[in-house]
């Protein structure tokens, strides 16, 4: 017989799993982490948060999943609707970002930068 153990977490609960293992729910909601907490929730089966750290995370009645369980595809319906902490989707780049990786040139504040500027700029020599 299978033991199947649920952990709820509340505000003050640490993570102690994952790469904010050491911290707290509520200090990586004020790290601005909600996706992450968001994603833990939808993709890990035996993580649960209380109806307080719910209502924070904007997951409401009609998203809720049972526990133990995970549910990848309410995860991504519910990004889709209201996208918190992620910003950009892992492994999208910047105009810039995409610019530089092909040596071209890109514009901030409507001034024209090419990666010989920057490095001129970043080596002291502008």
């Amino acid at each position: 017989m299978e033991i199947i153990r649920l952990r709820t977490l509340a505000l003050g609960s640490t993570m102690n799993f994952g790469k904010y293992a050491n911290l707290t729910v509520e200090r990586l909601i004020e790290l601005g982490k909600l996706g992450y907490l968001r994603w833990t929730y939808f993709n890990l089966s035996k993580i649960n948060y209380n109806e307080e750290v719910l209502r924070i995370l904007r997951i409401t009645e009609g998203y809720q999943i049972s526990k133990p369980g995970k549910n990848k595809a309410m995860f991504d319906k519910l990004e889709k609707v209201d996208r918190i902490g992620f910003g950009r989707r892992p492994g999208s780049k910047s105009e810039a970002e995409k610019a530089f990786l092909k040596g071209g040139e890109y514009r901030r504040n409507k001034t024209l930068y090419s990666k010989s500027c920057d490095q001129a700029r970043n080596q002291g020599r502008l």
